[in-house]
């Protein structure tokens, strides 16, 4: 046995003495000092043919994607682990503790924080028991006790330990806090520098590399990250191409070093796809999205095998759960995704000092979250679980409660009662009063499928879009049974009916090719891009980038990105890897905002801004709440203010969807959206085609009434790139797509619409259109900017076909059964929500769309040099190689 001669007595009244350990028989004990010892030699030592390569021990992973697996890890890789260097934990444990306090299980791998490298440091280690460990008032008394000045613990729980008032007393006294095995929230990392603990370690590492591959001091940064890879550790970050990414850039990351495994015990399928060779050297894939700081520090950002969507929306549900952190009297909360009346929902489990108003809760969530962010469930608990590892215990959370929306109003009428009863059956609940809103109680734009289809059955004659716009039984029986509801004379469509368009009209009339000829073109300068991350707005970016010479200012949210421009450079390099960040670096900044904050354009206003391009769209079609209408009449609200008060010109971005729908009357022929109109009647019978219509009356009116200099460019259908079939990154939100893709899996396509026609604009193509669009005169206001070469639809169905899918050609009768089959399927439902949205009007009139002319258009692109390529077959084989590529016709 060692002592440290320097000890002094009060230190060693706290050690326990082996003497009393010993059991009976065992009386003597030689104490040796550090000298003695280094000389000693004991000729009795085993020989052993043991190796770094040998397995030093196995360790099961949780499960959470399967069957258990069994990971090796080898000698060589402990013993890197417990060398002690500056910047480990052992570094931190011998500077800056001499007792820690384990509450760390030996099944799991972080106990070797706790036991080795305080051991191996020649400093204390205390073990809390079970009931000591599960209990913060008794831990608070070991700490004192002991007086332990360092403790390792899970995020999860030291949080749980800190509700307890005593306990947060006594971790102020530490010196040392670490934490691993889950995220590290920043709320944590917050309240801990408020206690003033002096050092803050947050350590990262999966299973498979032998405990930790990166550790961090977080005492002084003001963001959470997991620092730089552990001595001998070698990190990379990597594409889908297993291309390394540059700084700022998201994606896999591949931990190399001693750590790595030997792989999955019995399991060499799995291992092979977990430990791969990158770069000549034998590398763990993470799994874990990831990217470098300009200091060489990571950023874990979340699991690859484990993106939290719902109905198809990426959830952040850390930022749910900050938030919700944040409010008055709660401490702790978690957020996951259940299955509540039969469906998957967002659900909130929090602890708090008080009784929570969960009404109030929720509509402080809604001045901050998008409303798909807001829990449809709630349960406030006495405690968190936790694992037996310290991990907040998902599989324990009990059943929330759904949030009611207000006193139960019993249905009066057939028409009510039926729907009353619809939606109880189609959300699994137990009973839905007549004024309870379809949207409150859980109901999704997929289940909305549901209501359609029954009330169809019924032979009540509903529109897909209704359900959002009457959200209440009440609502769809006046509009079914009794005429049309109060909100439907205050509605959209009656809004763009009583607006008088005899100004804008005259305007419009003036847009003209005498006024193109008779005008100057204009330089485009610098510019304020919003959507600069989207589909269109990167490569309007681009294209300005190549054939311009001024600075591009981007409205970008940062979002789970550490600032605008990483999350910028990462849209930049998914579309064009180095080029644009090479090339033009100096020629991009990043303002962080929302097109829908105007405090982004004030911050905006101090730079030198000729013209602004809204490229900023929510092309959602339908939504419960406001956030389709918050960005595409909000936003371009905001850009008008901007341009008015700076003198800047805008480049408003619209769609030929404006054209919306109407209904053929005999002897009257179909009208036709061009130019020179607007507003001609037409159906708007979607959230996304209403909000796209009001801004365009936003723009003509302020170049009506207060001389805006401005232009509405109305775009088609945005395709691939022409170079090399490249397409947006969430190709299921592309309407035209999501078309196809249904076609896919029906399995079959209509006679009837073989002659249909598409004008399919390559992305690449059209922003080069759009620059040259954005230079012409004043007079010019209205485009049409689409494609003049036109493709029969069949010829894309064809080329489907060929790549191996199986659609056939059926009559509409069999079409139409197809149909009415799938969207009883909720998962087939989302595919058909491109068709869907369309597929009739309510009261069973049938609709058909409006064309879109660009004559005009083409004219004046015509005499700027610019033509449209003819849409041939190499282009459609080339995208729809690169959907197959990327798995969009997967199920």
């Amino acid at each position: 046995i060692t002592t440290d001669a320097h000890a002094d007595e009060q230190e060693a009244d706290k050690v326990i003495r082996i003497e009393d350990l010993l059991p009976p028989g065992y009386t003597t004990v030689t104490v040796v000092g550090e000298s003695e010892k280094a000389a000693w030699e004991d000729p009795g030592a085993p020989e052993t043919d043991v190796t770094g390569d040998d397995l030093c021990y196995m360790i099961y992973t949780s499960g959470s994607t399967g069957k258990p697996k069994g990971v090796e890890l080898t000698h060589a890789g402990i013993c890197n682990y417990i060398n002690a260097e500056d910047n480990t934990l052992f570094g931190y444990v011998a500077e800056h503790t001499k007792r820690m306090v384990s509450v760390t299980t030996v099944s799991f791998d972080m106990c070797f924080k706790d036991t080795v490298s305080i051991l191996c440091n020649g400093k204390t280690v205390v073990f809390a028991d079970e009931d000591q460990m599960n209990d913060p008032r008794a831990l608070a008394d070991i700490l004192e006790k002991t007086g332990a000045d360092a403790m390792n613990a899970t995020p999860s729980r030291l949080l749980q330990y800190m509700e307890y008032t005593p306990f947060r007393e006594r971790l102020e006294k530490l010196d040392l806090v670490v934490c691993g095995g889950e995220g590290f929230p920043k709320t944590l990392l917050d309240r801990l520098k408020e206690m003033g603990i002096p050092k803050i370690v947050n350590t990262y590492g999966p299973t498979e590399i032998t405990v930790s591959s990166n550790m961090a001091d977080l005492s002084g940064s003001d963001t959470v990250h997991v620092g730089r890879p552990v001595p001998n550790y070698s990190e990379y970050i990597v594409d889908t191409d297993g291309n390394r990414v540059p700084v700022g850039v998201m994606g896999e990351l591949l931990i190399g070093g001693p750590g790595v495994a030997r792989g999955y015990r019995h399991l060499p399928e799995m291992t092979e796809k977990a430990f791969i060779t990158f770069e000549g050297e034998r590398v763990y894939r993470s799994g874990d999205y990831a990217k470098w700081d300009d200091e060489g520090n990571v950023y874990i950002l979340g699991r690859m095998d484990n993106q939290v969507k719902l109905r198809g929306l990426r959830i952040e549900l850390g930022e749910i759960e900050g938030l919700i952190e944040k409010q008055p009297h709660i401490k702790k909360a978690v957020v996951v995704i259940r299955k509540t009346g039969g469906q998957d929902n967002l659900c909130a489990y929090f602890t708090a000092d008080a009784d929570i108003d969960i009404g109030e809760l929720k509509e402080e969530l809604k001045k901050s979250l998008t409303h798909y962010m807001i829990p449809t469930a709630y349960l406030q608990m006495d405690a968190i679980p936790v694992t037996a590892n310290g991990k907040t215990d998902v599989k324990a959370l009990p059943e929330p409660e759904m949030a009611g929306t207000g006193e139960y109003v019993e249905p009066t009428g057939e028409i009510e009662t039926f729907f009353c009863k619809l939606f109880a059956d189609v959300l699994k609940i137990d009973k839905v009063g007549a004024t309870d809103d379809f949207f409150e109680l859980g109901g999704t734009s997929l289940v909305v499928t549901s209501v359609v289809v029954g009330a169809l059955e019924k032979d009540y004659q509903l529109n897909y879009g209704d359900v959002f716009k009457y959200t209440t039984p009440r609502a769809l029986a006046m509009l079914l049974g009794e005429g049309s509801p109060e909100a439907d004379t205050t509605g959209v469509q009656a809004g763009f009916d009583r607006y008088d368009y005899t100004a804008i009209n005259e305007r419009l009339s003036e847009n003209t090719l005498e006024g193109f000829l008779g005008g100057e073109s204009r330089e485009i300068g610098n510019i304020f891009l919003t959507g600069a991350t989207g589909y269109m707005g990167v490569h309007v970016l681009a294209e300005y980038l190549r054939s311009e010479s001024g600075t591009a200012y981007c409205l970008v949210r940062k979002g789970a990105y550490p600032s605008a421009l990483d999350r910028l450079k990462h849209t930049l390099f998914y579309y064009f890897e180095e080029e644009l960040q090479r090339d033009y670096a100096d020629r991009i900044v990043a303002v962080d905002g929302d097109v829908t904050n105007y405090d982004a354009f004030e911050e905006a206003a101090g730079y030198p801004i000729d013209t602004v391009f809204n490229c900023a769209a929510s092309v959602k079609h339908f939504s419960s709440g406001t956030d389709i209408e918050d960005v595409n009449v909000g936003g371009v609200k905001n850009c008008i203010a901007f341009c008015l008060k700076t003198g800047a010109r805008l480049i408003h971005f619209s769609t030929i969807s404006v054209g919306g729908h109407v209904v053929p009357k005999e002897g009257e022929d179909i009208p036709v959206l061009d130019e020179r109109t607007m507003y001609f009647g037409q159906i708007l019978d979607n959230q996304y085609t209403s909000s796209k219509m009001m801004a365009e009356r936003e723009v003509m009116e302020a170049i009506v009434d207060k001389d805006l200099d401005a232009k509405i460019i109305r775009v088609g259908t945005l395709a691939a790139r022409e170079s090399d079939g490249e397409f947006q990154i969430n190709a299921n939100t592309n309407s035209f797509m999501g078309r196809l893709r249904s076609y896919e899996m029906l399995g079959c396509f209509p006679y009837s619409m073989i002659n249909q026609t598409l004008r399919m604009g390559p992305i690449d193509r059209s922003a080069k259109a759009y620059l040259k669009l954005a230079r012409t005169p004043k007079s010019c206001c209205v485009f049409n900017a689409i494609n003049n070469n036109v493709v029969p639809m069949i010829e894309v169905i064809r080329r489907m076909k060929e790549a191996g899918m199986e659609i056939r050609l059926v009559e509409d009768a069999e079409f139409a059964e197809a149909m009415s089959e799938a969207e009883k399927d909720p998962e087939k439902a989302k595919i058909l929500q491109s068709i869907l949205a369309y597929k009739n009007l309510g009261g069973g009139v049938t609709a058909v769309p409006v064309a879109a002319k660009g004559d005009y258009t083409s004219q004046i692109l015509a005499r700027l040099g610019f033509f449209w390529n003819p849409t041939g077959d190499r282009y459609i084989n080339g995208f729809i190689d690169v959907l197959l590529g990327i798995g969009f016709f997967d199920d």
